[in-house]
């Protein structure tokens, strides 16, 4: 299940942004990278698997920017819609309307024109990306999973981004009720934010991202087995930031072993080190974490200075492992993604792929695309 996580709390960046999003690695998806005419001002990955090659995150050139994550429904046939989920992206960033225009006009006209009618269940962030007061201009929180569904999306939106010192998150579930993990997130993103402000001399923009990066990548998914349902798989996808890969169970399978679903089996060496197992002499920067899950505390270590570890896959043999990557089902964190928008209004977007289409790890030179441009429109220094 994706999560997104937002903040306005480092003093050099009006806008922090993180996203990881959560699919089956064998749904055709084009890496992010500029659109062809007449739409070239737009950057995203595409979805191929829908008709419409929506996206799920995307940014313009004159700074609007949009962001989206599936609302969880009580089944994968009521999460399916008529139209694509993504295609609500699309609609916002490559709006006629002039890039000054009010987001919340865009919001009543999605609303009067009944584009929204059909679309699955979503919940998205939008906005245009301007200095305004304290910080920026209001960003959207919107879903048409509301009380009041379609009808309930702009007299329920959620504005945020106008505040310094705000961090937000949003996974799959309303924004008034956040998973574990969203609130997970926020604590860490929080925290990284804090201890690179705070370190003498600061830290180096290559630095903050490879942190950022290891919030994305904080793995704290219980083991899933043999035995686990579809509901019980689904239910542990609200703990884990980051999802590793796993052969997700059938929705209706009822035996106990109908399915293969388990995670992949870790070697001691590659776990993550406890606090009681590392010298005195450990990484400043190695940060013990104390988290409420509801079911008590559970101790979480903060690798921030870290980069993300490569994704790990079970302990089998060559054909075994073959078999697995060739699974239909194969799930878990597909792509990461870091926008950072700093005061003078430059916007860095990292995306990293973590799988090609094979589901196989790409190497690490071969994950990052990495774009940098001066948002148009962003007013100028006197």
């Amino acid at each position: 299940m994706c999560i997104f996580l937002v903040s306005t709390a480092h003093p050099d960046y009006p806008l922090i942004l993180l996203s990881n999003r959560d699919e089956f690695l064998h749904r055709p998806t084009l890496r992010a990278a500029f659109w062809d005419p007449p739409h070239e001002n737009l950057f995203s990955g595409r979805d191929l698997a829908r008709p419409e090659k929506g996206t799920w995150l995307g940014v313009s050139k004159e700074g609007r920017l949009a962001i989206l994550t599936n609302y969880r429904e009580a089944s994968s046939a009521l999460a399916i819609g008529e139209k694509s989920r993504g295609a609500m992206i699309t609609s916002f960033l490559a709006s006629p309307d002039p890039v000054d225009t009010p987001t919340s006009v865009w919001l009543r006209k999605v609303l009067d024109t009944g584009e929204m009618k059909g679309v699955g269940g979503f919940s998205m962030m939008c906005g245009l990306l301007r200095p305004k007061g304290e910080n920026l201009e209001g960003l959207a929180i919107i879903s048409n999973r509301t009380p009041y569904r379609d009808d309930g999306v702009e007299s329920t939106a959620h504005w945020i981004g106008e505040k310094k010192g705000e961090t937000r998150g949003l996974s799959n579930s309303l924004f008034d009720s956040p998973w574990q993990k969203v609130k997970l997130g926020e604590q860490l993103l929080e925290e990284t934010i804090q201890v690179s402000v705070e370190e003498e001399g600061g830290v180096s923009e290559d630095e903050f991202l490879k942190r950022c990066f290891a919030v994305l990548s904080h793995n704290t998914l219980p083991l899933i087995s043999n035995d686990d349902t579809y509901e019980i798989e689904m239910n542990a996808l609200e703990l884990s930031i980051f999802i590793p890969p796993f052969d997700a169970a059938a929705e209706h399978a009822t035996t106990p072993h109908g399915h293969r679903a388990q995670t992949p089996d870790i070697p001691e060496e590659q776990l993550p080190p406890h606090p009681e197992d590392i010298a005195s002499g450990r990484p400043e920067n190695l940060r013990s974490t104390v988290v409420d899950t509801g079911a008590g505390s559970t101790r979480l270590d903060h690798l921030c200075c870290e980069s993300p570890v490569t994704p790990l896959v079970p302990s089998m043999s060559e054909e075994d492992l073959t078999k697995w990557r060739k699974s239909p089902r194969l799930y878990g964190t597909a792509q990461q993604t870091v926008i950072l928008v700093d005061n003078s209004g430059r916007l860095k977007y990292v995306e990293r792929t973590l799988y090609n289409r094979e589901a196989r790890p790409l190497d690490a030179k071969d994950q990052d695309i990495v774009v940098e441009f001066q948002i148009e429109g962003w007013p100028t220094a006197a």
